[in-house]
């Protein structure tokens, strides 16, 4: 209760918030998740920082779910540590999107671009390959992001005729200012 209450003071210095975090994180294992929430309303960036370090270390569905949502964080490392730990869930991920849950794509896609052609990443295509038509709405979506899409082209041209869906979507990448995807679509 006083570690709960330390960390809410906001005229403690911010180092000490911090520490506050990791021994609430230690004291209540999966159960600082909202604790952890919490802190990602504090307006000192360390102690948000390390409220996603503690965030990544709580394995739950909801913690992927807040995972998903600080990807999207203003605050460029929330979203590489938020990106990380993503990146340790990829399996979690696949399932979801396995499962119809679309939203979890943008963060899919971004796992398997930082993992930049490894093995991992490539593990990552055949999986998503082989899960076919269920994952192809999602991918058509995924094809209207700003981000070049030569990878995602590529899974759906691997897909093969279940993928048909996404021809339209494809001829449109055509003209993509990314040479690799205009490369890709012609090759699909």
């Amino acid at each position: 209760a006083r570690l709960r209450a330390a960390l809410d003071e906001r005229k403690r210095a911010p180092r000490v918030r911090v520490v506050v975090i990791s021994a609430l994180r230690e004291a209540l294992g999966d159960e600082a998740l909202p604790v952890a929430e919490a802190a990602l309303a504090d307006e000192d960036p360390r102690v948000r920082r390390q409220a996603v370090r503690a965030v990544c270390e709580i394995d739950t569905p909801a913690s992927t779910s807040l995972l998903l949502r600080l990807y999207d964080d203003e605050d460029k490392k929330v979203r590489s540590l938020a990106l990380e730990g993503l990146r340790n869930r990829a399996q979690v991920l696949l399932a979801r999107l396995g499962a119809g849950e679309r939203d979890v794509l943008p963060a899919l896609l971004a796992v398997w671009r930082s993992l930049n052609g490894s093995d991992e990443a490539q593990a990552l295509s055949r999986a998503l390959v082989e899960m076919g038509p269920v994952v192809v709405p999602a991918l058509i979506e995924a094809l209207d992001d700003e981000e070049p899409s030569a990878d995602v082209i590529d899974v759906l041209a691997e897909i093969g005729p279940a993928a048909a869906g996404a021809y339209e979507a494809m001829v449109s990448m055509l003209d993509h200012p990314d040479r690799a995807t205009g490369q890709a679509a012609a090759c699909a």
